[in-house]
């Protein structure tokens, strides 16, 4: 608990800068925007491109169906998050929180160096199905955003919107790059890289700022409990009992931990782009981040079991 307490303390404190910087009047509402902008289109998409470009083949072959039952999951998870609220007749941004939440966990941040300490060695695979949560979410997950968001426009501007949106275009040079074994420049590799080390800290300071205002708590903590249970116990049962129905826990342990993350903050930046709403995601992430402390001991616990 106590290593998961360190990876989880630094997410707090950055959103905690935030806040001091909008109390203080340093900042103000316009660095929302700004700041979410920046990791929208330009640090996010360089994280995707380079985690794309870092695959190596026989890692992919070598646990292939893992991975294509860890793409397929996530598929069905986001469908059935929306097709649910939409039969409850939750409003739009409710119902497109909801399914980014479902399914899009802290698995870089937080999820890599918890599972680089509870099994060394499994870095490649971890690598492969973070890149598998960002394709998920950055193309099907996008796809749906865009369609509800122009949902009185043509499929043209529809297409035009997919194509020129910034997680695309990483999504399909990344793929390309990977596809034909080329080579990125070192210098453009290391700026790339200091570009995507800083997208979920600049996103995590927009929160803060955010945070500083009143939340209507009343009518959004009993949601974002229901989201965060989802998020922390329904989605990795889910894995865990197709890896136990596969008869395969143990080729699964990555996949069942990466599921029991908390809600990441980049549902948090896509509200600037799509709608979302902002104070559900914002309080599932704190709600599920406090408590995964307590959560993924006991995931971990029960992996090892």
């Amino acid at each position: 608990m106590l290593e998961i307490f360190k990876l989880i303390v630094p997410i707090f404190l950055l959103i905690g800068v935030g806040s001091v910087l909008k109390i203080t009047k340093v900042a103000d509402d316009t660095w929302v925007e700004v700041l979410n902008r920046y990791g929208l289109y330009i640090g996010f998409p360089s994280l995707i491109f380079l985690n794309l470009i870092s695959l190596v083949p026989e890692d992919v072959a070598e646990k292939a169906e893992v991975f294509l039952v860890n793409g397929l999951l996530l598929v069905l998870i986001m469908l059935g998050a929306l097709g649910v609220s939409i039969l409850l007749k939750l409003p739009r941004e409710r119902a497109n929180a909801i399914m980014v939440a479902a399914i899009f966990g802290n698995v870089a941040y937080l999820g890599y160096p918890l599972i680089s300490r509870v099994y060394p060695g499994k870095g490649p695979e971890t690598t492969i199905i973070i890149s598998i949560y960002v394709l998920v979410l950055f193309s099907l997950g996008i796809l749906l955003l865009e369609v509800r968001r122009h949902q009185r426009e043509s499929l043209l501007q529809i297409a035009y919107g997919i194509l020129r949106n910034p997680f695309i275009v990483a999504i399909v040079l990344g793929v390309l790059v990977f596809a034909l074994g080329w080579e990125v420049p070192a210098a453009v590799h290391a700026a790339l890289d200091m570009i995507s080390q800083s997208a979920s800290p600049v996103v995590l300071v927009s929160l803060g700022v955010f945070l500083a205002r009143k939340i209507p708590l009343r009518s959004i903590w009993r949601p974002a409990l229901a989201v965060s249970a989802v998020r922390l116990f329904i989605v990795p049962a889910l894995f865990y009992l197709v890896a136990w129905r596969l008869n395969s826990i143990e080729m699964y342990q990555v996949t069942v931990l990466e599921a029991a993350m908390p809600l990441a903050v980049t549902p948090f930046a896509l509200s600037s782009m799509y709608p979302l709403d902002r104070s559900l995601t914002v309080t599932v992430i704190f709600i599920s981040s406090i408590a995964s402390l307590l959560t993924l001991p006991l995931w971990v616990t029960w992996m090892a079991g």
